[in-house]
């Protein structure tokens, strides 16, 4: 961030609650829910310079259940997908498209398995 952009940034107020973004960065703490709609593109900006991402990179808990992961994995491919597409980078987004199909498939295939209403 620089300054003009942080100048800009302390300045938002968030229209639900009335905090402004100077606040939170003073308290750490936002107001309400709505504020991470209020502060997003800040928010973004102040994650990517603490964490290096916004977006979670990390493990998964042991005893996490398989379809979390699975679910997240298929968040994370149709983002990509959608980046691909936007990017006209259409060979990465068949790639990307067969993914979530197979992963998908497998879901339904799991599902089906432990539901007993399909036996």
């Amino acid at each position: 961030l620089n300054s003009q952009d942080l100048e800009l940034d302390e300045e938002l107020e968030c229209p639900n609650c009335g905090i402004t973004f100077q606040e939170f960065r003073s308290e750490g703490r936002l107001g309400c829910p709505h504020d991470y709609i209020a502060f997003r593109e800040p928010l973004i900006q102040l994650l990517e310079n603490i964490h290096g991402a916004c977006e979670h990179i990390g493990k998964f808990p042991k005893r996490a259940p398989t379809s979390s992961q699975q679910q997240y994995n298929l968040i994370k491919l149709r983002r990509e997908l959608t980046a691909a597409v936007a990017e006209e980078n259409y060979e990465v987004a068949a790639s990307l498209r067969d993914q979530i199909s197979k992963l998908e498939q497998e879901e339904e295939n799991e599902s089906s398995d432990t539901d007993p209403s399909t036996e």
